[in-house]
């Protein structure tokens, strides 16, 4: 599932938006009211035209560093041009994976992303997959790697049933496992549901 930056994609997004456009939009946290950084981008995914992660530049605490947080965990406030993240603080914050634009978003990476929230007691309740899904980490990818590679005249070695549950979890992964991660509530975010709205009626832009 391919993820595009939003102002890849649109941009002249603040001049279609105008006062919707949440683009440069401070991020506080609802438990301490502290400003954790700014909003630079969103992550979009191109198959659904749905917001995924807002893209945040954590410079106030962190300079230069930039995490991604989930949509489904944020609060918005859009005449404070304010965003809420809920349960995050300063130290949740510094202990998110790094992001950058050379970074390939790929299974991995977003599992890192959701095992980072999910150790945080306050949004713990945010993250409970529709389905099981089994933890799959860089050190479980790279044995399989080594281990399926040929070894010249030896056995060939049988995957665990905790394997092949890995590998079936990563090949059928999607963000509707994760609703309260992923997926917008439009009591809460009407705006952004427009914006997406738009946006999967102009998938020309796309391309």
């Amino acid at each position: 599932m391919a993820l595009l930056k939003l102002t890849d994609i649109v941009p002249n997004y603040h001049e279609i938006f105008g006062e919707d456009s949440i683009i440069d939009f401070s991020v506080y946290s609802n438990l301490t009211e502290e400003k954790i950084g700014t909003i630079t981008d969103i992550l979009v995914d191109e198959k659904e035209a749905k917001f995924r992660y807002l893209i945040i530049d954590l410079g106030f605490w962190i300079f230069g560093k930039k995490v991604l947080l989930p949509i489904g965990i944020s609060w918005i406030n859009f005449p404070e041009k304010r965003v809420y993240v809920k349960g995050l603080t300063e130290e949740n914050a510094k202990n998110l994976p790094e992001f950058n634009d050379d970074l390939k978003i790929d299974y991995d990476y977003e599992d890192l992303v959701r095992n980072a929230y999910s150790m945080n007691p306050a949004t713990y309740s945010y993250i409970n997959p529709v389905v099981p899904i089994v933890p799959y980490s860089p050190m479980a990818i790279n044995q399989v790697a080594i281990l399926n590679e040929p070894m010249g005249d030896s056995e060939p070695r049988v995957s665990s049933e905790k394997e092949d549950k890995a590998v079936e979890a990563r090949a059928t992964y999607n963000y509707h496992h994760y609703p309260n991660l992923y997926e917008i509530n439009d009591t809460e975010h009407p705006r952004l549901g427009l914006q997406e709205k738009w946006l999967a009626a102009n998938k020309k832009l796309f391309r």
